[in-house]
């Protein structure tokens, strides 16, 4: 069984929402970035990163899910570049998932 991508890593996943969250703000004129959880999405930010507590109560489906509305998110609203990862901030699952 081949490894399959699902996501990035959780420290790097944090730095491309936060960095969304602040274009977002630039771009739009908001400030998303000050808020908390759910309320970025209320307010049409990036779809909230499984990390922490999400990292340990998801399963790698429901990661890389979240991830591609990550990516779709950002592709809507011209972020595209901001979601790129190197090799090394990829996390990979052994699990056959799809």
């Amino acid at each position: 069984m081949s490894n399959e991508y699902i996501c990035p890593m959780p420290m790097r996943w944090s730095e491309i929402f936060n960095t969304l969250c602040t274009k977002y703000d630039e771009k739009y004129g908001t400030s998303i970035s000050g808020r908390v959880g759910i309320n970025i999405q209320e307010a049409g930010g990036p779809p909230i990163p499984l990390i922490l507590g999400g990292w340990a109560f998801s399963d790698d489906s429901q990661k890389h899910e979240r991830w591609q509305e990550t990516i779709e998110w950002a592709k809507r609203h011209g972020f595209s570049d901001d979601v790129v990862l190197a090799e090394n901030e990829k996390y990979y699952s052994v699990t056959q998932f799809y």
